[in-house]
């Protein structure tokens, strides 16, 4: 790409950085509203922690492809980084679909069987499910290091590039079973038996339950529905992404496929945000930690303000104990 037109900037520069950009806030936002008291004891926590990490460490494959762009891909370092890398980044991509997964059978349980649902919120089983998917995903994953390589194309100006050279659909099958296949599978299982639940709930609320406990349903409810939120549209963005860059990628533009790999790049970033619209409970607890933190700078400002007023008093005039402040 000798001559980048603005077209080129917009989609291959800008619109990645600000996807980038909004994800690492996004995900970084969410990891500090976990630490929240009140939802500790709402839903598989440590999942979502895990969650955003996983995003946050997928979306740093941003930096490259800005790199790639200026002509510094530093994935052609060497052949062991090519295969090494795009190994990493292939069985990373895959880890929060199995999450979501986790977070799915998780509400269906906590509605459905609300008694059983303390054995999927401890923390030990929430690591050893994710120790499982890491080492599943990285095993499953293994053939992709002979299937990657640095190849010359001779058609743009001897280009090396680190790409897959399987010409029988190998990584397609492999990236389409594992990533988009069996968790759509298990997410969509999981959703319509949450949307069966939720629908049945109904009527627990109004008869079996006491107070206490109809407050602590309906918030498992919210996060029930978040999960679907969720589920939806990991499979509407990482749908086309599989279909076309794999199946069409030869009688598509580069431009239309990358901008499908910018709706595949925004599973990663876009968590946080359906969180945030879907759940209130997650949203009043933002808005709690974002009100404080103006209230405190306000506060400090304030204080700075009347210091400066003191000081320019004379010795004689300062009164020092009137300048204490209690702040609410």
């Amino acid at each position: 790409m000798d001559s980048k037109s603005n077209i080129d900037y917009i989609v291959y520069f800008i619109l990645p950085s600000l996807i980038f950009i909004l994800g690492i806030m996004g995900n970084v936002s969410g990891l500090i509203v976990l630490e929240s008291k009140r939802l500790q004891k709402i839903g598989p926590i440590t999942t979502y922690r895990i969650l955003f990490i996983t995003d946050i460490i997928y979306l740093l494959s941003i930096i490259n492809s800005n790199f790639e762009f200026f002509g510094y891909d530093l994935s052609i370092i060497s052949n062991f980084w090519c295969k090494s890398y795009t190994y990493a980044i292939n069985a990373i991509s895959s880890i929060p679909p199995m999450l979501l997964v986790y977070i799915s059978i998780e509400r269906f349980i906590s509605i459905r069987y609300p008694a059983r649902t303390a054995f999927m919120r401890k923390k030990s089983i929430q690591f050893a499910y994710f120790f499982l998917t890491f080492l599943f995903n990285f095993i499953f994953y293994t053939p992709v290091i002979y299937l990657y390589e640095i190849i010359t194309i001779m058609d743009i100006g001897e280009k090396k590039i680190c790409t897959f050279t399987d010409t029988g659909n190998h990584l397609f099958v492999m990236i389409f079973t594992n990533r988009v296949f069996l968790p759509f599978l298990l997410m969509f299982t999981a959703s319509i038996l949450l949307i069966h639940t939720i629908f049945q709930s109904r009527s627990r609320i109004q008869s079996n339950y006491s107070y206490r406990e109809n407050i602590t349903f309906r918030k498992d409810i919210k996060f029930a529905i978040t999960s679907l939120t969720i589920n939806v549209m990991h499979i509407v963005l990482n749908l086309p992404f599989i279909i076309g860059y794999f199946i069409f990628r030869y009688s598509i533009t580069l431009i239309v496929l990358k901008l499908i790999m910018l709706l595949f790049l925004t599973s990663f970033a876009i968590q946080f945000y359906l969180i945030l619209v879907s759940n209130w409970l997650f949203r009043r607890e933002f808005y709690s930690i974002v009100l404080k933190k103006k209230l405190k700078n306000s506060n400090e400002n304030v204080l700075n303000q009347r210091i400066k007023f003191v000081s320019r008093k004379s010795p004689n005039q300062r009164n020092f104990t009137g300048c204490q402040e209690t702040f609410v």
